[in-house]
């Protein structure tokens, strides 16, 4: 996938637009909030499949049985796929990649979420308030954006 001019300066103004919106289902929860801002640095909307489609965790997991069999790990996997996002290294992963992680979630769970590095070369998630900001050795997976 390939990144538009001037994606450094797209990815801080978004990360800076979302800083205090809060968590929601299917307008700014982790996956969609990811895609959003992969869609600002290459004009690619990967998550066409999945907006408008569900405004509940329940719904949000169906779609994702749906379109990839699993849960987010598969979904994503199989939209890196088509995208041509490649699963690299932590130590190559860097502004504007795409992590998967297990952290504490707004539903008080420990689950697979997706999060974004910024500008700063931390992985930011969506919270209750605002964005959690996270060092990038929580990552699990990465993927080139």
């Amino acid at each position: 996938m390939e990144r538009i001019e001037g994606w450094e300066i797209k990815l801080d103004d978004f990360l800076k637009s979302r800083q205090n919106q809060r968590f929601e289902w299917g307008s700014h929860d982790c996956a969609l909030f990811s895609c959003d801002a992969i869609r600002e640095i290459t004009g690619n909307d990967v998550a066409y499949y999945f907006r408008g489609g569900y405004k509940t965790k329940d719904e949000a997991y169906l779609m994702l049985l749906a379109f990839a069999g699993g849960g987010l790990l598969e979904t994503f996997s199989k939209l890196a796929l088509e995208f041509g996002m490649n699963e690299i290294e932590q130590g190559f992963a860097g502004r504007g990649d795409v992590v998967l992680c297990n952290v504490p979630t707004v539903i008080n769970e420990e689950l697979p979420t997706l999060g974004i590095i910024g500008m700063s070369e931390m992985i930011h998630i969506p919270g209750t308030r605002q964005l959690q900001v996270f060092e990038k050795t929580i990552g699990e997976k990465f993927w080139k954006v």
